[in-house]
């Protein structure tokens, strides 16, 4: 079997812009996480690539997500 048909093209794949961002959210404590969008996109947006604008959109998404996660448990 050819080495290419072992390794699936999904797992080559670049991250998603919001899937750096949360990654990079992820990271951070607890504390740091309570922080506002706004507060933390300057800090998460450093070395990414990505503006403040569009890492906060990000991270809106992701505190709505895990809110949603939170209301269900």
């Amino acid at each position: 079997m050819p080495v290419e048909e072992e390794a699936p093209a999904h797992e080559e794949r670049v991250l998603s812009g919001a899937e750096v961002v949360a990654a990079r959210y992820g990271e951070l404590p607890a504390e740091e996480r309570a922080r506002s969008a706004n507060a933390l996109a300057p800090l998460l947006a450093e070395g990414t690539g990505y503006t403040v604008g569009t890492v906060r959109k990000y991270l809106g998404d992701i505190k709505r997500a895990e809110k949603q996660t939170a209301v269900r448990h």
